[in-house]
């Protein structure tokens, strides 16, 4: 289908619908950069993770990744009512 991008969770497949998929790119790129390098980061010790965890979920909480569970749970819902 045009416009839909399939998803694959648990071995089933789901969709989000255009405009979800334009929001939730738009959000989630710099989260997935975000972690990309904090993980990195506490990976080499030159972040403790220990005293930056907190800081780190808040940071990420902070760019709106509330938005993009909600995204996938529509998509999810809608799979599950097929």
């Amino acid at each position: 289908m045009a416009n839909r991008i399939t998803v694959n969770i648990c071995g089933e497949d789901y969709t989000l619908v255009a405009e979800e998929n334009t929001a939730y790119s738009a959000i989630y790129n710099d989260i997935d950069t975000y972690i990309a390098t904090m993980t990195v980061s506490f990976m080499t010790g030159s972040a403790d993770i220990d005293a930056q965890w907190d800081a780190f979920v808040s940071t990420i909480e902070g760019m709106n990744i509330a938005a993009c569970i909600e995204y996938k749970q529509a998509a999810y819902d809608r799979y599950q009512q097929r």
